[in-house]
């Protein structure tokens, strides 16, 4: 057979002209190692054009901050091979899926152990409620706004309001909605907090999901509704309006006019 070279020469496209001599026989510590894979720990600090993210089903040690580093090591284009159910990964967004969510460290101020619950009602367990936000009912959000507007749901319509509930299109794709209320005379109405809204970005996809949900029949409540439902929204672009909250929230569960609330803009 033909014998190994005794070295290699490396030349990587983002250094043209530069190569590297490896020879890893008699190298205990090469500048240069063959891969094809990496784990996401040996990843960290590295950049790629494109990412191919491998999670099999039942992986242990995954977290939201694993997931983070795996996601940012791309500089183009980042593509995800999950074996397993969607709600799986999805879980992995919210703080049970966090490291230090879960954490009682006790190092600076005494934790404050609470039992939570998902938005489907189950329960997920206890976590620092010092780390996490979580509403008067013991649902799991995603910020403190969204604390607030629980708060205004469970006086207004108790019982009758839902997290995070997904919602499938015709089109198969998922969404997932901050809150979905059922209404004392039948009516669906979908409640979006917009808690980015001053970055560009946020806005355009904002409306292309107001876009998507008007596709499928959920028109802005101040319209009249669709025939899949009613969808309002706020933001915090001028701070943290809970009187006016409450007035939007109380337009459609009392049966009352639409009341816009202030600051909230159509764009």
């Amino acid at each position: 057979g033909t014998p190994s070279p005794w070295a290699t020469q490396v030349e990587f496209s983002s250094q043209p002209g530069v190569r590297v001599t490896v020879n890893s026989a008699i190298s205990e510590d090469p500048s240069v190692e063959l891969a094809w894979a990496l784990t996401v720990h040996k990843s960290q600090g590295s950049e790629f054009g494109t990412v191919i993210l491998m999670l099999p089903a039942g992986v242990r040690g995954l977290s939201r901050e694993l997931l983070y580093t795996a996601l940012t090591r791309q500089t183009g284009k980042v593509v995800i091979c999950h074996e397993g159910p969607l709600d799986d990964l999805m879980a992995l967004t919210r703080a049970t899926g966090s490291d230090a969510a879960r954490r009682f460290t006790d190092l600076v101020c005494p934790a404050e152990p609470r039992e939570v619950r998902a938005a489907d009602g189950s329960a997920i367990g206890v976590l620092d409620a010092g780390l996490v936000h979580v509403t008067g009912s013991g649902v799991l959000v995603r910020s403190k706004n969204e604390v607030i507007i629980a708060g205004i749901l469970d006086k207004w319509a108790p019982g009758a309001w839902t997290y995070e509930k997904p919602l499938v299109g015709k089109d198969a794709r998922m969404r997932l909605p901050d809150f979905t209320i059922t209404t004392s005379d039948g009516r669906t109405v979908y409640w979006e907090h917009l808690g980015l809204l001053r970055d560009p970005g946020y806005g355009e996809g904002w409306e292309l999901k107001k876009k998507w949900y008007a596709e499928e029949g959920i028109l802005p409540l101040e319209e009249g509704g669709g025939p899949r439902g009613a969808l309002v929204w706020t933001d915090d672009r001028n701070g943290v309006d809970v009187p006016a909250w409450e007035a939007l929230a109380e337009s459609f569960l009392s049966g009352g006019p639409v009341r816009p609330a202030r600051g909230r803009r159509r764009r």
